[in-house]
C-alpha cells in the first residue's frame, strides 16, 4: 500500500494502537510470570520437585500446578500447590495475579506470615492454606475479597524450623475482616492458637455451610445466633474453652450433618432441641460438665451414625430406643453417672462400638459386658452398698485402713461408722476380687505412721467430687514407670501419649468449675498406666483443694516450714517454705516431661553444684538435643545429630517441641511459668501435629 501524506497520521494512530497492544500483552504475560517465579524462589525445599517444571523452556500456563484463562493474553486463575511437602515463605508476589479465583497450598511446611498482597486478589473465590507452620495475625486485608467462598487457614500450629520458643503460629483474637466476606460457604479456622470470644456476628455468614473452629483457645459463651446459620451443615467447636450451656436455639439448625463441642467446659443439660433434628447424624459433646438425663428424643434420630456423650456427669438410664437406629456405628457414654439396665439390642449387640465403663451404676446388658445382674427390687434392710468414690473406710485390722472403689457391693449389715469386716467377707462381696465388680483401687494406710491419718482425709476430700478419666484410680499398673520411677523404652507417641493424659488431669485439677485441687507431689510414681497405656495421677495425700470460698487443707496461698512435696520434682518456692499453688504442679510437671525424654532422674548425680535437669536441657537445645535425649528413643527415630533434617525431621521437631513445654513449665518464678491450659494445647498440638505426617 502506498503511503500519502494524507493517510500518514491514520496510519501512524494504527500502529501506535497494535504497539500499545502488543506491550500490554507482554506486560500482561510478565506480570504473571515474573510472580510466579519470585514465588518459587521463596521455596528452600522442593522434595517432589513439583517446580522442576518452572522455567524458562516451558510457558507458565503450563507449569506444574497452574491454570491460566483462555483469552489473550492468558491470565493465571488457580494455583494447586497442596500436598507437596514445600518449605519456605509465600511470596507476595501473588498478589499480584489480580486474575486468580483459586489458590491451593495446603498441607506443605511454609512459614512466616500470609501476605497482605494477598488483599489484592479481589477475584479470589477459595483460599486454602491449611495445615502448614504459618505465624501471626490474619492480614486484615484478606476482608477485601468479597468475592470468597472457601477460606481454610486451619492446621497452622508451629514452625518449620527448628527454633520453637517463640511459638509460632496464627493467633489473635477472632478476625473481624470475615464479617465483610458475605458469600462464605466454608470458613475453617481450626488447629491454631486464637483467643477471645467468638463474636455474635458471626451469625450473619448467612450463607455458611461447614464452620470449623475447633482446637484453638476460644473462651467465653458459645454465641446463640450462629443458630441463624440456616444452611449450616457441619460446626466444629470441640477443644477450646468454652462455657455455659450448649445453646438450645441450635435445635433450630435446618440441615445439619455434625455438631462437636467437645474438650471444653460446658455445663447445664442436654438441649432436647438438638436431638429433634433428623438430618443430624454425628453429635459429640464429650469431655464436658454436662449433667441431667439422655434424651428420649435421641431414638428417634434415624440418621444418626456416632454418638459421643462421654465423660459427662450424665445421670439416669440409657434409653432403649437407641438400640432401634439401624444406622449407629459408634455410641460413647463411658464415664458418667448412668445407672440401670443396659439394653441388648441393635449397636448394643456390636460391642467394639460401644463405649459404657466408667458408669458404677449400670448393670444387664450382653453378657461380654460383665455387669453384674441387674437387682430384683427386695427389702435391704440388712444389706449396705459401697458405691461411693472414696468415702468408706473398712479397717481390717488394728494397724491399717483400706479404701474401695467398686460397683455398689453388698457386705453384712454395719453396726457402727467404721465396722469390723473380714477378709472373707470382703473376698466374698467381691467374687473373690473378680474384675467383674469393677474394684479400682485399694489403698493401705498404717495408722501408726506420723500424718497418715490427715493424707488419708486430704485424698478423700480432694477426689470427692473430682472425677476425670485420666484421674481414676486403677487396680493394677502395667510398669512402663519402674519402681524407681524411670520410663523402661517406649515409642516417641506413646510417650507423648501419656503427657497429654497427665497434663490433661491437671488441666481439670487446676481449672475445673468445681474448684481447684492442687496435687503437691507429682511425680512418676504416682503416674499409672492401665492396659491401654492410659496414664492415671494418683496418691492424693498431700493435696490441696481450694474453692472459691473454702479451702480443704492448707490454701494454696499458705506458706509451710515443711517441704511440700518430692525433692528434685518439688518446684523452689515449696522447698524453701514458701507458697503452695497451680504453678507447684506446672514445675512439678515440667521435671516429669524432660524425664520422660531425656530419661535422667533429676536427682541424677550429674545433677550437682547447682545443675539442675532444667538447666541442663536448656544448655544443651536446640544444637545439641539429640545428645540429651534417650538414646534409645534417638535410635527407633533413626535420628542423627549430624544430619537432622534428612532423617526425621518431623521427629526432631517434635522433640525440641516437648523441651520447650518443659522448660516453659520449670521457670524459676511461679509466675513466669505457664498454667496447664496452656501446657494442655501446647501438648494436644504437639502430639496431634507429629501423629499428623505418620
Amino acid at each position: 500500500m502506498k503511503v500519502t501524506t494524507s493517510t500518514a497520521p491514520v496510519l501512524l494512530v494504527f500502529l501506535a494502537t497494535i504497539s500499545h497492544s502488543v506491550i500490554c500483552s507482554t506486560f500482561g504475560n510478565d506480570t504473571d510470570r515474573l510472580s510466579l517465579l519470585e514465588f518459587k524462589n521463596a521455596v528452600i525445599l522442593d522434595p517432589q520437585k513439583s517446580l522442576i517444571s518452572w522455567n524458562e523452556s516451558t510457558h507458565f500456563c503450563r507449569w506444574e500446578g497452574v491454570s491460566c484463562s483462555s483469552k489473550n493474553p492468558p491470565r493465571v486463575t488457580a494455583i494447586d500447590l497442596s500436598n507437596r511437602g514445600l518449605v519456605g515463605l509465600i511470596s507476595p508476589s501473588l498478589g499480584n495475579l489480580t486474575f486468580l479465583r483459586n489458590l491451593s497450598l495446603a498441607t506443605n511446611r511454609f512459614t512466616g506470615q500470609i501476605p497482605e498482597s494477598l488483599g489484592h486478589l479481589r477475584r479470589l473465590q477459595s483460599l486454602y492454606l491449611s495445615n502448614n507452620s504459618l505465624q501471626g495475625i490474619i492480614p486484615s486485608e484478606l476482608a477485601a475479597l468479597r468475592e470468597m467462598q472457601i477460606l481454610d487457614i486451619g492446621g497452622n500450629r508451629f514452625s518449620g524450623g527448628f527454633s520453637l520458643f517463640t511459638w509460632d503460629q496464627l493467633s489473635g483474637s477472632f478476625p473481624s475482616g470475615i464479617a465483610n466476606l458475605t458469600n462464605l460457604i466454608v470458613f475453617g479456622l481450626d488447629d491454631n492458637l486464637f483467643t477471645g470470644s467468638v463474636p455474635q456476628w458471626l451469625g450473619g455468614q448467612k450463607t455458611l455451610q461447614i464452620l470449623s473452629l475447633s482446637n484453638n483457645n476460644f473462651t467465653g459463651y458459645i454465641p446463640s445466633s450462629l443458630s441463624n446459620l440456616s444452611h449450616l451443615i457441619e460446626l466444629y467447636l470441640h477443644s477450646n474453652q468454652f462455657i455455659g450451656n450448649i445453646p438450645p436455639s441450635f435445635g433450630t439448625f435446618q440441615f445439619p450433618g455434625t455438631i462437636t463441642t467437645s474438650y471444653n467446659n460446658l455445663h447445664g443439660s442436654l438441649p432436647n432441641e438438638i436431638f429433634r433434628i433428623p438430618t443430624i447424624n454425628q453429635v459429640e459433646f464429650a469431655f464436658n460438665n454436662l449433667n441431667g438425663e439422655l434424651p428420649t428424643e435421641v431414638g428417634n434420630l434415624e440418621s444418626l451414625k456416632l454418638l459421643n456423650l462421654s465423660h459427662n456427669m450424665l445421670s439416669g438410664s440409657i434409653p432403649v430406643s437407641l438400640g432401634d437406629l439401624e444406622l449407629l456405628q459408634e455410641l460413647d457414654l463411658a464415664f458418667n453417672n448412668l445407672s440401670g439396665k443396659v439394653p441388648t439390642k441393635g449397636i448394643f449387640k456390636n460391642l467394639t462400638a460401644v463405649q459404657i465403663d466408667g458408669n458404677l451404676g449400670l448393670c444387664g446388658g450382653a453378657l461380654e459386658l460383665r455387669l453384674p445382674k441387674c437387682p430384683i427390687k427386695t427389702s435391704n434392710k440388712n444389706k449396705h452398698k459401697l458405691s461411693v468414690l472414696l468415702k468408706v473406710v473398712i479397717p481390717l485390722a488394728s494397724m491399717a485402713t483400706v479404701v474401695i472403689v467398686a460397683k455398689p457391693i453388698s457386705l453384712p449389715s454395719f453396726g457402727s461408722e467404721f465396722p469390723k469386716v473380714s477378709y472373707k467377707d470382703l473376698a466374698r462381696a467381691t467374687n473373690r476380687f473378680s474384675t467383674a465388680n469393677l474394684i479400682v483401687a485399694i489403698k493401705v494406710f498404717c495408722l501408726e505412721t506420723m500424718g497418715a491419718q490427715k493424707s488419708f482425709i486430704a485424698e478423700c476430700n480432694a477426689l470427692r467430687n473430682v472425677r476425670h478419666r485420666n484421674l481414676v484410680p486403677i487396680l493394677t499398673a502395667c510398669l512402663s514407670i519402674d519402681s524407681s520411677g524411670n520410663l523402661c523404652y517406649i515409642s516417641l507417641a506413646q510417650r507423648l501419649s501419656i503427657a497429654v493424659d497427665v497434663s490433661d488431669a491437671l488441666e481439670y485439677l487446676h481449672h475445673s468449675h468445681q474448684g481447684t485441687v492442687i496435687h503437691c507431689d507429682l511425680k512418676p510414681s504416682n503416674i499409672l498406666l492401665d492396659g491401654n497405656m492410659t496414664a492415671h495421677v494418683g496418691d492424693f495425700g498431700l493435696a490441696r483443694l481450694r474453692t472459691d470460698s473454702t479451702s480443704v487443707g492448707n490454701s494454696d496461698s499458705t506458706t509451710s516450714v515443711a517441704i511440700n512435696g518430692t525433692i528434685g520434682y518439688v518446684a523452689p518456692e515449696c522447698a524453701v517454705g514458701g507458697q503452695v499453688s497451680t504453678a507447684s504442679d506446672v514445675y512439678s510437671f515440667g521435671v516429669i516431661l524432660l524425664e520422660i525424654f531425656i530419661r535422667r532422674r533429676p536427682t541424677d548425680e550429674m545433677f550437682k553444684d547447682g545443675l539442675s535437669i532444667a538447666m541442663y536441657t536448656e544448655m544443651n537445645i536446640p544444637d545439641k538435643i539429640l545428645q540429651i535425649i534417650d538414646p534409645q528413643l534417638v535410635q527407633e527415630l533413626g535420628l542423627s545429630q549430624e544430619d537432622l533434617v534428612t532423617a526425621d525431621e518431623n521427629a526432631a521437631r517434635c522433640l525440641l517441641s516437648v523441651m520447650s513445654i518443659g522448660l516453659c513449665c520449670t521457670k524459676s518464678a511461679p509466675s513466669d511459668r505457664i498454667s496447664m491450659q496452656e501446657v494442655s494445647a501446647k501438648l494436644h498440638a504437639v502430639k496431634d501435629s507429629y501423629l499428623r505426617w505418620y
